[in-house]
């Protein structure tokens, strides 16, 4: 009769996930000059919302959809400016690691990079509503979404006060990875966060007319001289 028995790792053996992260960082150490993703971006992709794009930057694909401005209900407090509402959600098998932490917090990036380029004064008293759909994640998901909105809010015809563009850097092991994948943006996590060495991801969003900083979010530790460097890559 058969018998269902645990699996033991031997002494010698080390969990496939360690074998994974020795990986990522071998094609990090054998990468040569950063490779500029291909990209397409369409906008109009669904019918019955004020404006939608889609966007494939390298494997990592979204769908932005803009619902039409609806007025704020009585219970809640009004104001001159309209409220932004951004989500980002992420289709199960589009990544190993989404969770709903991950999409709040990609959400609220998301939010704080278009309040200052909607012409939120000509919408008073109403929201607008910004929906994020992943269906794969490569990396650089959050500056493709901040791109990718844009392109739906002009679709839609939202005022804005000009384009915001986005772009994500990575330092790791004293290099600079442009455009970084998944793969590259998991070897922070695996890395020891008290080691004090120097390692992040940088993505920044600019309003390229103004001359001026939307969204500026990092994660990971990074010198001052090293934060500097990589601005100079967006």
């Amino acid at each position: 009769m058969y018998r269902n028995k645990k699996l033991i790792y031997q002494p010698e053996s080390k969990p496939y996930e360690a074998y994974l992260i020795e990986k990522k960082k071998s094609s990090v150490q054998s990468s040569s000059e950063p490779v500029p993703r291909k990209t397409f971006i369409k906008v109009g992709v669904l019918a019955q919302v004020k404006g939608s794009a889609y966007i494939e930057y390298g494997n990592t694909k979204l769908i932005a959809a803009i619902l039409p401005p609806r007025e704020i209900s009585k219970q809640v407090m009004k104001g001159a400016l309209a409220v932004i509402n951004c989500d980002i959600k992420y289709a199960q098998f589009a990544s190993r690691n989404s969770n709903s932490s991950k999409e709040k917090a990609l959400s609220s990036a998301l939010k704080k990079a278009l309040e200052p380029v909607i012409c939120r004064h000509e919408y008073p008293n109403f929201k607008i509503d910004v929906n994020v759909f992943v269906i794969q994640d490569d990396g650089c998901v959050l500056s493709s979404a901040i791109n990718c909105s844009c392109a739906a809010l002009m679709q839609g015809h939202i005022g804005m006060f000009d384009l915001i563009t986005a772009s994500t850097v990575m330092f790791y092991n004293d290099k600079i990875l442009v455009n970084p994948t998944s793969d590259e943006e998991d070897l922070l996590c695996s890395e020891d966060r008290d080691s004090g060495r120097e390692l992040g991801v940088l993505v920044l969003a600019s309003l390229g007319s103004f001359n001026q900083i939307a969204q500026f979010s990092q994660k990971g530790y990074l010198l001052s001289e090293t934060l500097e460097s990589l601005t100079t890559f967006h």
